[in-house]
């Protein structure tokens, strides 16, 4: 075991040899400077990135001593304004207090200062690639727009692509299709977005919904009437402030192995979406949904059967 270890080691500190002597022979000089806020997020980083790799070299122990170094990081108040020496210093501290091998301790000894030697500008925020705008489907050439909203990007259009046999255009019209998107079984809705795109959880729909104002103690209502979301769901609506334009795209469902359709026309306008996320209750497969109604702007969650029915879907990523 002791040899394996060294022998990684070894590697190790030859690829941190030659790392150093590109470093001087650029003659880099570690500026002295207080680190701005992006640059000392951007180092701790890199330090969290370097100090799992190398913890994980000690075989069943790495885990548990980078989450305890990890939580005295993120508990420190004293490393803004100071320099990244100052930083780094502060950090291998906590290190020491936690990794008790002396071989280890040298390892990541070394392996910070490389971070040392680094320019500060090398951890400045790089500038942001510009946002898309539209997302073309490779599969069969329809554009969607895009926008990103909390933690994710959305598209601005329920999901078009054709799922033979499991999925249907409202009133079997193809021109609805286009205008509202298909309506998808629960089992075709797991699979039908794009590459780089998945049909959003019910924890992507909350990051969504938190991102629009919901209150906290709406977050996890699970019930089918019960109001939920005060302005959320006028907000997702088109013309809404939020730019998602969800539109009254309405449902289908099987009866007796024939689709028919509803939700569009009279009293209770409404559309309803798939979650991937979904429960088990007494053998039957409940997924989580939500609905957007015309005439109110509540956004309701709520676990229904998934067999039988087929609804919109928007993409994220």
């Amino acid at each position: 075991m002791n040899q394996k270890i060294n022998r990684k080691f070894n590697r190790i500190n030859l690829i941190a040899a030659l790392f150093l002597c590109s470093i001087f022979s650029f003659s880099i000089i570690a500026q002295d400077n207080p680190l701005t806020e992006p640059q000392l997020a951007n180092l701790m980083t890199g330090l969290k990135g370097a100090l799992q790799e190398n913890l994980q070299i000690i075989e069943n122990k790495g885990g548990a001593q980078y989450t305890a170094i990890t939580k005295k990081w993120g508990a420190r108040l004293d490393l803004e304004g100071k320099s990244k020496s100052e930083v780094i210093d502060l950090l291998y501290q906590d290190v020491k207090s936690v990794v008790t091998n002396s071989e280890m301790r040298y390892q990541i000894y070394q392996v910070f200062s490389f971070y040392r030697h680094m320019p500060d500008s090398q951890f400045s925020a790089k500038p942001d690639a510009p946002a898309k705008t539209s997302f073309t489907d490779p599969r069969d050439g329809e554009v969607y727009g895009v926008k990103k909203l909390g933690n994710l990007t959305w598209m601005k259009e329920n999901l078009r692509f054709n799922v033979p046999n499991a999925s249907w255009c409202f009133d079997n019209d193809d021109e609805n299709c286009a205008e509202l998107g298909r309506l998808y079984t629960f089992q075709s809705a797991l699979k039908a977005c794009p590459y780089g795109w998945r049909l959003p959880s019910d924890n992507d729909w909350l990051d969504l919904e938190k991102a629009l104002g919901l209150s906290q103690e709406q977050w996890m209502i699970d019930d089918y009437n019960a109001v939920r979301g005060g302005n959320v769901g006028q907000k997702l609506k088109s013309g809404g402030s939020s730019g998602l334009e969800f539109k009254i795209s309405g449902f289908a469902f099987n009866n007796n192995g024939i689709m028919e359709f509803d939700g569009i026309e009279g009293d209770r306008p409404r559309s309803y979406f798939w979650t991937s996320s979904s429960k088990n209750v007494n053998g039957q497969t409940y997924a989580l949904r939500r609905r957007i109604e015309a005439n109110n702007g509540n956004i309701f969650r709520f676990g229904n059967p998934s067999a039988g029915y087929a609804v919109a879907v928007r993409c994220v990523q």
